[in-house]
């Protein structure tokens, strides 16, 4: 039985010990053609197999192209990993 990266992270396997990279490791296994995301998430429908998993990164013409706005149509992140992730690294070299 294979278990998607939406299940681990709403049935709480994920949590806060998983790492960007992880999550995004188990969509592109699990979910690479984005089939999941397309029926649960139908705001990204037309969003190439390569961004569905990214939308905030896709280029602005695919997003017109997919009819998808960020901020808009679809929420923009609530993080942004590079500064987060710079952020931990400093703070975890003060320990």
């Amino acid at each position: 039985m294979t278990v998607s990266p939406i299940t681990r992270i709403t049935g709480g396997v994920a949590g806060l010990a998983a790492t960007y990279a992880e999550v995004r490791a188990l969509a592109d296994r699990f979910d690479a053609a984005g089939d999941y995301v397309r029926k649960w998430v139908p705001e990204l429908k037309g969003l190439p197999d390569k961004w569905i998993h990214e939308p905030a990164g896709a280029p602005a013409d695919i997003l017109r192209k997919a009819g998808v706005t960020i901020g808009e149509t679809y929420p923009e992140p609530i993080v942004d990993l590079k500064t987060s992730r710079q952020r931990a690294l400093e703070r975890q070299g003060e320990l």
